[in-house]
């Protein structure tokens, strides 16, 4: 394989490989219980919830992913007054030896753009690596074997010896049209296929996602936050609300 051609089919397997999770530390976040906490389970998994007469916030994460921590929230406006909630406004922190360090909180919006950049252009190393292939498909390299001269030595009835010498040489067909359609074809079939399953995946992504929303009294929004994630013992969130603040500490639970 030439050094072009590994360069790109290891290109695509790299971000092929992106989203997998690999050897990472994966868990679930266990929210720490205290006077202004409580904690419930939904199927099988543990929530936070923080309530006062204005709002009840219920919060559970997982990193799923060596990159993303997904928090899942539960938003009440108990109160008289309307409020917003805005995903840019939530905020995480990883508590670290060193200190606490924000952790990048995705807008949907934003999170939605890089995922769909990310996908275009690994779709377009995937076909233009896949070009490459397919020409080769075109190609038949034909090899024979031709026979030189041959020669045996005999002492009285008996053959002590004989030889033969061959010569080998390739030779190249460089157009197989056949071949190199049927093989574009198939190559298109996996994009289109693949296509399908971003868009598939991106649609069910992005109706999941928290969205800036107004709260009337009564109203609830749910929906999941991106987290970039870091590996730490103790995480921090807080989820603002009109003029106040609510938080919430979560460990990692192995």
């Amino acid at each position: 394989m030439r050094p072009l051609r590994r360069f790109l089919v290891a290109s695509v397997l790299a971000m092929t490989l992106l989203p997998m999770t690999g050897c990472a530390r994966l868990y679930k976040l266990s929210p720490e219980r205290d006077a202004n906490t409580d904690r419930i389970f939904i199927a099988g998994d543990e929530w936070a919830v923080v309530e006062d007469a204005d709002a009840r916030v219920a919060i559970s994460g997982e990193k799923v992913t060596g990159s993303e921590i997904y928090l899942k929230l539960s938003v009440t406006n108990k109160g008289e007054q309307r409020v917003d909630m805005l995903p840019e406004e939530i905020r995480v922190w990883a508590h670290e030896d060193s200190g606490k360090r924000p952790l990048k909180v995705w807008s949907p919006d934003r999170y939605m753009s890089e995922l769909r950049h990310n996908q275009a252009m690994s779709m377009f190393v995937s076909a233009f690596a896949n070009g490459l292939a397919s020409a080769d498909e075109g190609r038949k390299t034909v090899t024979t074997k031709t026979s030189g001269s041959a020669q045996s030595v005999t002492y009285g009835s008996d053959t002590k010896y004989s030889r033969e010498r061959y010569a080998e040489k390739s030779v190249t067909v460089i157009d197989d049209p056949a071949a190199r359609a049927a093989a574009q074809e198939r190559d298109r079939k996996r994009l289109e296929e693949q296509s399908d399953r971003n868009a598939e995946h991106n649609a069910r992504l992005d109706a999941s996602l928290l969205k800036a929303t107004t709260l009337f009294k009564g109203d609830k929004i749910e929906g999941i936050a991106i987290v970039d994630a870091a590996d730490a013992n103790l995480y921090t969130v807080s989820v603002v609300l009109g003029e106040k603040v609510y938080r919430v500490r979560f460990r990692p639970k192995e």
